[in-house]
């Protein structure tokens, strides 16, 4: 996934990722839709979160955002979405530019 994004000019400078499983370790606090990851990069990184977007492929991405202080949400979609807390949704990531 990284090579894809630098062979498009991207650089990311960070990946985070839950190993837990609720079926199988239990509850925890870096599983989205809880905002620990979000906020552990905004501290590491010294991300100003009300200035930052999110876009997500799920409401649990979108919530964990929100819980974040994260400013400008996105939800990417390639159904029609009824219902959501996100501040925009869109099929294709270039509907973005």
């Amino acid at each position: 996934m990284q090579e894809q994004f630098h062979n498009e000019g991207v650089e990311i400078t960070a990946i985070y990722h839950c190993p837990h499983h609720p079926d199988f370790t239990g509850e925890c606090e870096c599983r989205k839709p809880r905002p620990k990851m979000l906020l552990d990069a905004a501290q590491t990184y010294e991300i100003d979160m009300a200035h930052s977007l999110l876009i997500g492929d799920s409401e649990r991405d979108i919530k964990a955002a929100i819980a974040a202080g994260i400013g400008t949400t996105v939800l990417l979609s390639s159904q029609e979405v009824l219902s959501t807390q996100a501040s925009r949704v869109v099929q294709e990531l270039s509907c973005l530019y």
